[in-house]
């Protein structure tokens, strides 16, 4: 019975290792082939509402997030980082962007099925849009309203794979991804309506104790899977360097997304309960790129946090958006065992001394002088 528990052991972590070699040979060969398969010609019509920005904290970081997704936007950031929980994560988020869409996130990941489980759902919206007609080449009002909404439910799951040589315990993940995107209110607008799914796959691991690597793969897959379009794919890796001395966090993340676009950020815990945070985050614009500035703050209290962050869009000073976010992250199951543990005193054993230390400790008594005895008279 032993040897069979000891074979299936061994039969886990060699499966283990095929999905870890699998899924970093996946990574590699996209990463690399990605930039030469891509048409910068081709611009999508769908978009992926997971692009605008996930949580507080990422934004406020600049969303260089994909070596860090501690927490529940990992469901929308990188999938592997969903790994790094032991207990319930739960993660929201509500903004306007640019002053006039409403914006909603919400997410949760519970450890399950040897690995960690989540679902998340993000959304936009907006009303009021006018119908209008060309009438000799003239646009008109026609008095007719419809709307616009953009969704995206995001099922994750991620991995600890153990026993590999290269990295300590790395995570792995992935997520399927259902888009929905449409006009409605009128018969012109229904038209524009569709829905698709696509699948992204990322990894996490700690390089040392100060710094974690990881990568994302977003769209995996290609051609027409959102009806006549598809949603380009993305590919974007980080590093995160920890300052211990200092309570600073600091992430750098390069992206491919048609052009190179880069996002820094850096996180101060100056006090327990308090973190401070400014970012830069890049965009492609018109053939070049532009710089957006974040800035952002989070407090953690018994478990819950609450994170604000503020996103500028370069150019467009009216437009810039308020984020917050609420969450739950809780306690580590370990570290709440190990504050919960009572430390028994050693049990005291009696032990007879050596007959040594006996014969040194036993008192010795002086001795008394008994009376001489008298010989008896002679009569």
């Amino acid at each position: 019975m032993r040897k069979l528990s000891t074979n299936n052991k061994r039969i886990n972590e060699f499966l283990k290792r095929i999905c870890f070699n699998g899924c970093v040979i996946v990574l590699s060969v996209y990463s690399l082939l990605y930039p030469l398969m891509a048409s910068p010609a081709y611009a999508s019509q769908v978009l992926d509402p997971t692009d605008i920005g996930v949580g507080a904290r990422p934004l406020g970081l600049g969303k260089a997030y994909t070596a860090i997704a501690n927490d529940g936007s990992a469901i929308f950031t990188n999938p592997a980082g969903l790994a790094q929980s032991n207990n319930l994560k739960v993660i929201s988020m509500s903004g306007n962007l640019m002053s006039e869409v409403p914006y909603t996130m919400v997410g949760g990941s519970y450890p399950i099925l040897n690995g960690t489980l989540g679902v998340g759902y993000v959304g936009l919206g907006v009303s009021g849009i006018n119908e209008t007609t060309i009438v000799s080449g003239t646009p008109e009002i026609t008095g007719n309203q419809g709307s616009f909404t953009n969704s995206a439910i995001n099922i994750s799951y991620a991995q600890t794979i153990n026993n590999i040589s290269i990295f300590k315990d790395p995570k792995v993940g992935a997520t399927l991804k259902l888009i929905s995107q449409g006009f409605s209110g009128t018969s012109s607008f229904e038209a524009g309506k569709g829905t698709g799914f696509d699948i992204d796959l990322g990894a996490i691991a700690n390089i040392n104790e100060d710094m974690t690597a990881g990568l994302i793969l977003k769209n995996l897959i290609p051609g027409n899977n959102f009806q006549s379009d598809e949603i380009p794919m993305v590919v974007q890796g980080g590093i995160t360097k920890t300052f211990g001395k200092y309570n600073l966090l600091t992430a750098l993340d390069a992206e491919y997304n048609r052009t190179i676009l880069f996002h820094a950020g850096a996180e101060w815990n100056p006090i327990q309960l308090l973190k401070l945070r400014a970012g830069l985050d890049q965009k492609p614009d018109a053939g070049s790129t532009i710089t957006n500035l974040a800035a952002g703050l989070g407090v953690t209290f018994k478990g819950f946090t609450f994170d604000y962050a503020y996103h500028t869009y370069a150019g467009l000073s009216d437009f810039s958006t308020h984020y917050f976010s609420i969450g739950y992250v809780g306690e580590e199951k370990a570290k709440a065992e190990e504050k919960a543990k009572v430390v028994a005193p050693a049990p005291v054993t009696l032990q007879p001394a050596p007959l040594r230390m006996i014969q040194q400790t036993t008192p010795i008594l002086p001795k008394t002088k008994t009376p001489a005895k008298t010989p008896p008279k002679k009569k």
